[in-house]
């Protein structure tokens, strides 16, 4: 690992593990384990980079960076933010081919920038995290990790870290309905992030399950090649213009030149998307009528067929539900090949693929655009994390609800990070502003550590508290909660844990520093 990993020493920049507790002996010791090569695994170790800080290693459970996208591959996939907006404040791309970015392109922007932010040396490639426990006597994590080898067995060791930054994603893994006969369908099966180009589509019959922000992306991207498409929509969305277009060769050349137009021009976007839509969505009762009006026109404008505009119409307040961008959907909904059926799948016999509402259709390939785990994130983990006395965080967040303090540390499990944690996600502006105000607070947390050899910090149970009910209280009478819809927004008990009920700048703001009055510095000693 070119000197990154850290041996044993005494030294109070690295780890002094001497006296550690019994157990399997770590390989080497860094200050800190990044789990996830991602969009937010990246930002944190460029942040780690900017303060410093060389003694880490990402591990990446796949063959390259990238996430979710480098595995989301189907037709038509592209983001929903605008290509400056979406990428890292300090590292600006110049040359984005639209104005909103298709998957090749973000997949190779992030490969870019794991070379030219000096990350790859630190990146393990095909390193499965199995387990994390902490260890009080040494203020330490101990990560387990199975790295898979070509033509051999996976190889496991272990590895000790004072930080454990946790970056899996919230977009990594894809649900499957439950849906009675659909493991005996006789035809290609697949979920959308799982996309099998080993299957032709030309002429066949297809259904796609879902309309989410996959699925009016999927739709127009097949169909042109499939002989019928069927959507089985369990409730319409809410899906403004995209007036997606091509970036002009002059304008990407005036921004390799002046970088600062460049920055005012993602400042504009912000701006737009912050004041403008989430107001719309989620504030200001005019803008969230007019936006409605804007997203019913938009759909009027392409669909004429009465029965199917009443079947695309949505019964929930905007906001609700994602919002989604979309020049296109509604056009290859309009196709006379294309069947909206305006119900959840029930149950698929032989080649039948039936509706809650009796509608049916024979098709020969299913396309799950059924999205991923959000509200349940602590289920699709595949990993095993056990806090300061010994506790699971799976079964914490069972028993308790997927709770985080400023969606990034969880009492009970110190020195630990979430990025993109409960509470983070955004339905009106850039994920990346998020990752890069959570990165402020790693900085800080971070230089605690520095500051407190020995020592490791723990956030006090009644501040999670404080700050979860705050969450929930402003989350009442909200689209989210109030807005007559189910979404993947909410978890079984109709909580929201998924979104933050605030502005960016507010979360920018309560994630600039630590407040040490909201933690437990405490010693090995201690323990």
């Amino acid at each position: 690992m070119n000197g990154i990993l850290k041996r044993r020493t005494a030294s109070t920049n690295e780890l002094d593990v001497r006296g550690a507790a019994s157990g399997p002996r770590p390989s080497a010791v860094v200050q800190v384990i990044i789990v996830g090569a991602g969009f937010s695994g990246m930002a944190a170790a460029a942040r780690l980079k900017k303060e410093g800080e060389n003694s880490f290693v990402i591990l990446e459970k796949a063959a390259e960076v990238g996430g979710t996208w480098r595995d989301n591959t189907y037709p038509g996939c592209a983001c929903d933010v605008k290509s400056n907006l979406y990428s890292y404040s300090f590292a600006p791309r110049s040359n984005w081919s639209r104005l909103y970015a298709p998957q090749p392109e973000i997949f190779e922007y992030l490969k870019e920038c794991s070379h030219n932010l000096g990350l790859r040396d630190h990146i393990r490639f095909n390193s499965q995290v199995q387990e994390a426990r902490f260890d009080k006597k040494s203020a330490s994590w101990k990560i387990k990790v199975s790295e898979k080898r070509a033509g051999k067995s996976a190889r496991q060791y272990w590895l000790e870290a004072r930080l454990l930054v946790m970056a899996p994603g919230p977009l990594n893994r894809p649900f499957f309905p439950d849906i009675p006969g659909l493991q005996d369908f006789p035809g290609p099966v697949f979920h959308s992030s799982q996309w099998d180009h080993s299957v032709d589509l030309k002429g066949k019959r297809v259904a796609v399950v879902g309309s989410g922000a996959s699925a009016i992306q999927v739709v127009p991207g097949i169909i042109d090649e499939v002989k019928e498409l069927h959507l089985f929509q369990r409730s319409a969305a809410y899906v403004t213009p995209r007036n997606d277009r091509p970036v002009a060769a002059w304008k990407r050349r005036l921004f390799a030149r002046l970088p600062s137009l460049q920055r005012l021009q993602r400042l504009r976007v912000y701006a737009y998307n912050e004041l403008i839509a989430g107001n719309a969505i989620y504030g200001s009762r005019l803008l969230s009528f007019l936006a409605t009006r804007l997203a019913l026109r938009h759909m009027r404008s392409s669909i004429k067929d009465p029965e199917l505009q009443a079947r695309l119409t949505p019964g929930y307040r905007i906001g609700c539900k994602r919002v989604l961008l979309s020049d296109d959907y509604y056009p290859a909904l309009a196709r006379s090949h294309t069947r909206v059926i305006s119900s959840a799948v029930s149950s698929i016999a032989g080649n039948c693929v039936r509706g809650e509402n009796g509608e049916w259709a024979d098709v020969d390939v299913i396309i799950l655009c059924t999205g991923f785990q959000v509200s349940n994130m602590h289920r699709a983990l595949d990993l095993d994390v056990f806090g300061s006395d010994g506790q699971s965080l799976k079964e914490t967040w069972e028993r308790d609800g997927m709770q985080a303090h400023l969606g990034t540390t969880v009492s009970g499990f110190p020195n630990m990070l979430f990025y993109l944690g409960p509470n983070t996600g955004l339905g009106h502006n850039s994920m990346v502003h998020i990752m890069e105000s959570q990165s402020n607070y790693l900085a800080d947390y971070l230089s605690i550590l520095r500051r407190n050899p020995g020592q490791y910090l723990d956030v006090r149970p009644d501040a999670q508290q404080a700050f979860n009910k705050e969450v929930d209280r402003k989350m009442q009478g909200s689209a989210w909660i109030a807005g007559g819809c189910s979404s993947w927004y909410l978890n079984s008990k109709g909580q929201n844990n998924v979104l933050w009920p605030g502005s960016t700048l507010s979360f920018r703001n309560r994630t600039r520093v630590v407040s040490l009055r909201q933690y437990r510095l405490l010693s090995t000693q201690q323990a």
